[in-house]
């Protein structure tokens, strides 16, 4: 049981992450940011992203998958 409420969480979480991404660069696109500048700016959110991720990953598997989920 516990494991599908983690499961329910980490998907909603992953689900609105995925929503961030076209309604920031709608955003964007209403301050009149130009198309060039908005894929830049994209593209290192993008990176900012990822590089989290890997160390967030590296400290799942070190204390365990749950108490990091806890904890962040």
């Amino acid at each position: 049981m516990r494991l599908n409420i983690y499961s329910l969480i980490f998907f909603i979480r992953s689900y609105v992450l995925g929503l961030l991404v076209p309604v920031l660069s709608l955003v964007l696109l209403e301050k009149e940011v130009s198309l060039s500048s908005l894929s830049i700016i994209m593209s290192i959110y993008s990176f900012i992203i990822i590089s989290f991720e890997l160390p967030s990953g590296i400290m799942s598997d070190v204390i365990g998958r749950k108490k990091h989920f806890v904890y962040h």
